[in-house]
């Protein structure tokens, strides 16, 4: 058993955690893999938990992320971190190292394309001296018109690596066909390889396909299954749930089995859909009552003073040197939920049960109390007559519309329109611009006082119309990234449609950030599409539109809204 090792994480948080979801026999196991391994490997690890059988039995999976220690740990030889040798005799670990080398070179592909890696442990009686993991990496997104580009690398070296052997030229051409027919908008997130099950597939996890193009985009790659009885298990799903990954299994042929990732927004204390959704997956068998209660009580969080004989002694050591003002924190929380479906075989539920360990301090946790008046929604903004008219002249002037763009500074960050935006957008409407720019001005100064910022000078208040169609969206940015924009102080994002409401989806979700790289769970705000309400927020922070669901695809049922940016003066 080496020191410091994953085990001290393990035995923190092994009395939180109900025993009809871990028992004491899974828990040894557990703990026979993760004295392997050093804590700085990660600050990011979990469970996966069959949820339709009383055995009380979890696998173990970690996170190593770019930006921490366990890039390093993984492949940095000057680190002082190094895996065990006894870990590196077996080839599959030496594999890992290899790939970990390389990905810490900082002038690889793997270093320029590689975000993270997880490592995936299945726990049973029979486990080796030593444990093997299967291996998944998360790529910058691939999106279908970077597939030629990124079969090479992706091929070529990270699975290759893996691998310890070239990837059969036929799976590489099913996998290059697969990135290729991938939806607008959808991209690959995931990438991994069974290591341990001695598998030749490569799993493929897609993220922001629409459930909706799930099954097209199955058809077009070649799965044979039953498109009717995948098409109403999508459709409960999406009822229950807030995005739905798609999990592949791609070999000469694509594998008939397929795993459906359902994420929920927040916790379940504060998102009630979590009670619905298990208690949808209890009337279809797929969780037993017992771990339908332990899931709702998992999430929690640990701190020193309440385990102090159980608080590992490099992070006590740590504590006494940053001072009392930051805190190392142990977050538990619900992960996601996959339900994996195969033609003629029962559907099965397994839930991923997540615990993270983080530094935080005073001012993050008051930024974080502040954030939730970081954003006011004002409710019925026009009168109802203006609603409809404004609504009936977007109708009318249907035409007028063009494509949305990105900005030059954008694009040359890499983005492309295709993939990073999908709307259109129209700019001439002299008349409602001059309604709302004065509607807007009127209440501004409560708006400020409400929002907690300083006044400030308005130079002018910019706005344009918008409409998002079927699976249209916006992905993660901010307005006021550029220089040219760079005067943008609020946002605001007026919502209009039909009623009753003939789409889904387009939430707009606002993060307590101005980088995507320090995105935390935690800061998430979600904003419904209201008919006839308006949000303000700061220009800096990171948002995005999810995609929306829109299945007549009429212009008439689309998502509007008039959403434009207050200027600071000079």
């Amino acid at each position: 058993m080496i020191k410091n090792s994953l085990n001290d994480y393990i035995n923190l948080i092994r009395p939180t955690i109900s025993t009809d979801i871990i028992d004491e026999n899974n828990w040894q196991n557990i703990s026979k893999v993760a004295q392997y391994l050093p804590s700085a490997l990660t600050t990011f690890f979990g469970f996966e938990s069959r949820l339709g059988t009383p055995k009380a039995h979890c696998d173990f999976l970690l996170c190593a992320d770019a930006t921490e220690t366990g890039k390093k740990v993984l492949g940095d030889k000057e680190y002082s971190i190094q895996l065990s040798e006894n870990l590196l005799i077996h080839p599959v670990w030496k594999n890992v190292n290899i790939f970990g080398q390389l990905w810490n070179d900082k002038g690889s592909i793997l270093s320029e394309k590689i975000n993270n890696i997880w490592l995936e442990f299945d726990i049973d009686e029979t486990l080796d001296n030593i444990p093997i993991p299967s291996c998944f990496f998360a790529p910058q997104a691939i999106y279908a018109n970077q597939a030629d580009e990124a079969i090479k690398w992706v091929c070529d070296t990270a699975l290759n690596l893996l691998r310890g052997k070239s990837i059969n030229p036929e799976i590489q051409a099913k996998l290059l066909t697969c990135l290729q027919s991938l939806p607008s908008g959808a991209y690959v997130f995931q990438i991994g390889l069974m290591l341990a099950r001695e598998s030749d597939f490569i799993r493929v996890c897609i993220r922001d396909i629409s459930h909706t193009k799930v099954i097209e985009f199955l058809q077009k790659i070649g799965w044979i299954g039953s498109v009717n009885e995948l098409k109403s298990l999508l459709n409960d799903l999406a009822q229950y749930c807030d995005r739905i990954d798609l999990d592949i299994d791609i070999g000469s042929e694509i594998a008939p089995k397929i795993g459906l990732e359902c994420y929920l927004e927040r916790q379940p204390s504060l998102n009630p859909k979590w009670q619905l959704f298990l208690e949808y997956l209890l009337e279809k068998g797929l969780v037993i009552p017992e771990k339908k209660d332990a899931l709702l009580n998992y999430t929690g969080y640990i701190r020193e003073k309440d385990y102090p004989e159980l608080w590992p002694k490099n992070l006590s050591k740590l504590s006494s040197l940053i001072g009392s003002q930051y805190q190392r924190i142990f977050f538990k929380s619900l992960h996601h939920i996959k339900v994996v479906y195969q033609e003629n075989k029962c559907l099965e539920a397994k839930a991923y049960l997540a615990v993270m360990n983080t530094l935080i301090d005073q001012q993050r946790i008051q930024k974080s109390k502040e954030f939730k008046n970081n954003s006011i929604q004002i409710n019925n903004f026009l009168s109802e007559q203006e609603n409809k008219q404004l609504l009936n002249f977007i109708i009318r002037n249907k035409n007028q519309f063009q494509s949305a763009t990105l900005h030059e500074d954008y694009q040359n960050l890499g983005r492309k329109e295709e993939n990073y935006r999908l709307s259109s957008v129209l700019f001439d409407f002299p008349e409602w611009e001059t309604i709302m720019r004065d509607r807007i001005s009127s209440i501004l100064p409560d708006v400020i006082d409400k929002l907690g910022i300083p006044p400030f000078p308005v130079a002018h208040i910019e706005a344009q119309i918008t409409a998002h169609n079927d699976h249209n969206y916006f992905k993660l940015h901010n307005d006021n990234g550029t220089l040219e924009s760079s005067g943008r102080v609020l946002t605001f994002v007026y919502y209009l449609c039909q009623e009753p409401q003939p789409f889904t989806g387009g939430e707009l979700k606002i993060y307590n950030s101005t980088s995507p790289e320090n995105l935390k769970p935690d800061s998430i705000k979600t904003i419904e599409p209201i008919n006839n309400s308006i949000v303000f927020f700061l220009s800096q922070y990171m948002h995005e539109v999810r995609p929306v669901n829109c299945p007549s695809q009429d212009f008439a049922h689309s998502r509007f809204t008039v959403n434009g940016w207050i200027w600071r003066k000079n």
